[in-house]
């Protein structure tokens, strides 16, 4: 594509119109000819440091941030509000703007996310229609980079072409990505709200800002219609505030509940619905997966009928094991990393558990301080014992973390201290009697863990089943 198309809008010298590109980058180390690199500017670090290393590598254009950069013949620089906006702009236009032949589903929430995208593409797989998903499960980044989302989306759609029905993608879509604008040019078909807790305040600072960050996927047009879990003050402010049409879910969309462990059983617009999910949470999940599969077209009663063809999530209160002899706990591993999170997961077992519940869990490194003595004071209320380790530490002191952790836990119950997080497992597995549950949190899907700056392959869904082993040895 020449340049002079990818930016029709900017006045860019004759010669510079006619170079030929083909792709956008961020990251310098992976610019070569036919590439635009953008400098970014960031928090931590800034794309102007790598204007000459994007060169060198053969980057046949380069735009930054003015007073960053120094425009010339191969560089422009914009002002620091527009450049993102520029690239995503670009970054879709490059790539023949796929979403035109797409569905999207765009979810929001501090949890649920991962389950609701999830379960949106297996129902619609099971209602067989072409559909797929990008979020935790399949990124570093909960949502990707404009350039890598829409070469993304350009993938899925070369796989699915020519389609009968429009193809589904649903998103995972993180308030970092909102505010960094990694969405920007995408329109939603359906906008899903899950609900807000605390988490990430260490990036927005206050609840507030969370929630605006947030709001945005339903403001300025990016969702065509919006469905919302009604849970209080703030899924009432995303309503207020959503400039498209909305649907709102509560309590009342999930009757006659049977939660048991791999089993849910519910009654939803009048249709039975089973699905072999554990917990009541994965309930209103997949009820808002279920919304909006009809907003997209779909008949409710064959909705129903292919809830019982989802598969759990990996690492959202996934069942390792429960053994028909009674000889083994049983062993659940979620991915319960905020507050609500872990207050939800451990409020669902309580509720479908008459044994007691042992623990597992820490917090992790470099991010926000504040919730470790609330995930502490929820762990110790719902839990009969806890085995306090290590999350992902990264380069914070594992032992200042632990402490923060303890200072919100009761003073009489049975705590453990076990920094090494396989050593944790092994000794919570060892404690655990024949009926026992054993709630391994935090970590979920992830396969490694971060201490100091070194990444260790770390899986506690593997970890488990091998320890579950050796205590049957």
């Amino acid at each position: 594509m020449r340049l002079g198309d990818l930016f029709p809008t900017w006045s860019l010298e004759l010669e510079q119109s006619e170079i030929l590109v083909s792709r956008i980058e961020i990251d310098s180390r992976h610019c070569e000819s036919g590439v635009v690199f953008f400098a970014l500017p960031g928090t931590h670090d800034d794309g102007s440091r790598f204007v000459e290393d994007a060169l060198n590598r053969g980057a046949d254009f380069v735009v930054g941030v003015e007073g960053q950069v120094v425009s010339g013949e191969r560089i422009v620089s914009l002002p620091r509000g527009q450049i993102w906006e520029a690239l995503a702009e670009a970054s879709y236009r490059i790539v023949g703007d796929p979403q035109r032949e797409l569905q999207l589903v765009g979810v929001t929430g501090t949890n649920g996310k991962t389950s609701v995208v999830t379960f949106v593409t297996s129902l619609l797989r099971h209602l067989e229609r072409d559909a797929a998903s990008i979020g935790t499960l399949t990124n570093v980044r909960t949502t990707p980079a404009a350039p890598e989302l829409a070469r993304t989306l350009r993938a899925y759609l070369s796989e699915w072409n020519p389609a009968p029905v429009r193809p589904v993608v649903s998103l995972e879509v993180s308030s970092h990505a909102l505010v960094q604008h990694r969405v920007d040019s995408l329109r939603f078909d359906v906008g899903i709200f899950t609900n807000l807790s605390r988490d990430h305040l260490d990036y927005h600072g206050t609840m507030e800002n969370y929630l605006d960050a947030k709001a945005q996927l339903f403001q300025d047009g990016r969702s065509r219609h919006a469905i919302v879990w009604d849970a209080g003050e703030w899924s009432s402010k995303i309503v207020a505030t959503a400039d498209c049409p909305v649907t709102t879910v509560d309590h009342r969309s999930v009757s006659n509940l049977d939660a048991q462990v791999g089993s849910l059983r519910f009654s939803w617009r009048q249709l039975d619905v089973v699905a072999p999910l554990t917990g009541a949470y994965n309930a209103i999940n997949l009820v808002l997966a279920m919304e909006a599969c009809v907003q997209l077209g779909e008949d409710p009663a064959r909705v129903a009928v292919a809830a019982s063809h989802v598969e759990p999530v990996p690492g959202r209160c996934e069942v390792v094991a429960v053994d028909p002899s009674g000889v083994l706990p049983i062993v659940v591993v979620d991915y319960a990393h905020t507050p609500d999170g872990l207050a939800t997961t451990l409020g669902n077992l309580r509720e479908i558990h008459d044994g007691r519940i042992i623990t597992v869990f820490g917090c992790g490194g470099d991010r926000d301080s504040g919730k470790r003595s609330l995930m502490g004071e929820i762990a110790s209320r719902l839990s009969d014992v806890v085995f306090v380790t290590n999350d992902n530490p990264r380069t914070e002191d594992p032992n200042e973390i632990a402490r923060q952790i303890k200072t919100g836990m009761k003073s009489d119950l049975e705590v453990y201290t076990v920094l090494d997080r396989r050593e944790a497992i092994r000794d919570a597995l060892a404690l655990a009697a024949p009926g026992d549950l054993v709630l391994i949190a935090g970590k979920g899907h992830e396969k490694t863990q971060f201490i100091g700056t070194t990444v260790l392959d770390f899986d506690d869904v593997q970890i488990a089943n091998e320890l579950l082993k050796e205590k049957l040895c």
